[in-house]
């Protein structure tokens, strides 16, 4: 499981820039938690700083999605891990200021304690 960042940006970066890849449409970013749990702060200072190298080049809607807590294999790593995650936005504010960074909950959550909700 991977803790997300998905962002959708309203410019498009300089010209030749590595980032310049599609920036209008929806992206998602992922930090790695298969090395074993990574030292306090370290997935969000990942994030952060993807997020500002995204706002640089004109990225200005981010939202952040928490970890499942439901699944297992999530459990550990979201329990430790959406609480930083939940500061990322707070965090943010007063440097990126023309940012709108959002939180998503964990859909998956819902879904596994009120499956009948999400069926047809």
């Amino acid at each position: 499981m991977y803790p997300k960042l998905n962002l959708e940006a309203d410019a498009r970066p300089p010209r030749g820039s590595i980032l310049q890849v599609q920036l209008r449409r929806l992206s998602s970013l992922a930090d790695r938690l298969n090395d074993g749990r990574l030292p306090d702060g370290e997935v969000v200072a990942n994030l952060e700083s993807e997020i500002r190298k995204l706002y640089e080049v004109g990225g200005r809607r981010f939202r952040v999605a928490l970890l499942p807590t439901e699944i297992p294999a999530s459990r550990e790593p979201g329990q430790w891990l959406n609480p930083q995650l939940w500061r990322i936005p707070a965090e943010m504010r007063a440097d990126l200021t023309s940012a709108e960074i959002a939180m998503s909950g964990s859909y998956f959550d819902d879904v596994l304690r009120d499956p009948r909700r999400y069926s047809n």
